[in-house]
């Protein structure tokens, strides 16, 4: 396995190759929009491009056979993330995603200070990049505010599905103790 980087998706391990800094930063700069149709197709793509050629065809098989799930295909992106950045999923994805929303400044800004655009650099190179144009200028306040933000491991979707399902069950305990 190249670089001894694999992810983990059923019962298999899945070799991971190449920087995958393209694949990643499209799927990063997704639009938030995107129906379910694409965001699959994206999800594939990222997949197909990160994913070891010679390994492609045994994971796809896996995942029709094993019908996997989408919080199985998910955990092997965020595997990928983790790898390629060097950083817990959802840090790594912030970091891209502000790299794929300003990727021509960057790119310049990279060109004029070193004859050398992103395109040179890895994903873990890239959101040291960012990171660090993020932080700069910042107190010490603010530097641990920014990090603390950046890591916070928290999705608005899931609590927000969370606070609902509460809701429902508080309204029908209610109702059932009328």
């Amino acid at each position: 396995m190249p670089h001894g980087r694999a992810v983990s998706f059923l019962d298999g391990q899945y070799a991971v190759t190449g920087t995958g800094l393209a694949a990643l930063l499209r799927y990063a700069g997704g639009d938030p929009e995107a129906t379910g149709q694409q965001q699959m197709a994206a999800t594939h793509r990222v997949l197909q491009e990160c994913l070891d050629s010679q390994d492609w065809p045994r994971f796809q098989e896996a995942a029709v056979y094993g019908k996997a799930s989408a919080s199985d295909v998910a955990g092997v992106i965020y595997q990928l993330v983790e790898i390629h950045t060097a950083r817990p999923w959802r840090a790594g994805m912030r970091l891209l995603g502000y790299a794929a929303g300003h990727l021509a400044e960057l790119d310049g800004t990279l060109l004029a200070e070193t004859g050398r655009g992103l395109a040179d650099l890895t994903p873990r190179q890239l959101c040291n990049l960012v990171f660090a144009r993020l932080i700069a200028g910042k107190d010490e306040e603010q530097r641990a505010e920014f990090i603390e933000d950046l890591y916070l491991d928290f999705d608005p979707e899931a609590e927000a599905r969370e606070k609902v399902l509460q809701m429902i069950a508080s309204r029908e305990a209610a109702n059932g103790s009328s």
